[in-house]
């Protein structure tokens, strides 16, 4: 085995995010963050996973791709061992995601040869394997409701007491208006849009409204007819 640095001489992983609910790019406070680790032999316990050394470029419609960066990447590992990776992508309003990928032993081509490194002339070894290409569906942090409910004809009175239900395209347990007819409900579905169903315990009001995930909190007022 030698103590040769180890270069990866191609992109290894590229693709986009996007926002799994509305498929649009995300690249607002993009953060995404690559990591690897040899793979673990027979019984042995997989080791800490470690910062890769890549070029990373992340443009403003969501796409990325971690390349070679010109110097060592995994260190002095020569031969190859089994590799794990870890991609971890967040953005504000988003849950953190992360997807895990391996590269085996067979699946690298390597050859020595001479690089120069800082000015100084080094003997490398150049890995070469499969290219990555995969797309990545961030899901918004789920939504919170608030809204007031108000009589028809009398638009300044309150309905309190009246039941409001999430019915589509999952359904919520029931919140009760208070006596100023206002409700909150949390953990909406993720969805673009949702069905209420309100009810004042004779009669019932569908309601579907349009989800805005740029808003934690969506507001909506509704005229019980």
């Amino acid at each position: 085995m030698s103590n040769n640095p180890v270069i990866v001489a191609q992109a290894l992983i590229s693709g986009r995010v996007l926002d799994q609910v509305q498929n649009l790019p995300v690249s607002r406070g993009l953060t995404l963050s690559l990591w690897y680790r040899p793979a673990p032999e027979g019984d042995a316990e997989a080791g800490e996973y470690r910062p890769a050394g890549f070029y990373k470029k992340v443009t403003s419609d969501g796409y990325f791709c971690f390349s070679a960066s010109g110097g060592p990447v995994f260190g002095d590992r020569s031969p190859m061992p089994d590799m794990q990776f870890r991609l971890d992508a967040e953005a504000p309003g988003y849950q953190p995601l992360s997807h895990n990928f391996e590269l085996a032993s067979e699946q690298l081509t390597s050859t020595d040869s001479d690089l120069d490194l800082a000015g100084e002339s080094r003997e490398v070894t150049r890995i070469a394997g499969p290219f990555d290409d995969l797309t990545l569906e961030l899901s918004p942090k789920p939504l919170r409701l608030t809204g007031q409910i108000l009589r028809d004809g009398d638009p300044e009175t309150p309905l309190g007491n009246a039941e409001v239900t999430v019915s589509a395209p999952e359904t919520r347990p029931a919140v009760t208006t208070d006596d100023r007819g206002f409700f909150a409900i949390d953990n909406l579905p993720l969805a673009r849009e949702i069905t209420l169903t309100l009810s004042d315990g004779s009669d019932d009001l569908t309601r579907t409204i349009r989800l805005d995930y740029g808003q934690p909190v969506n507001n909506h007022r509704f005229i019980f007819r």
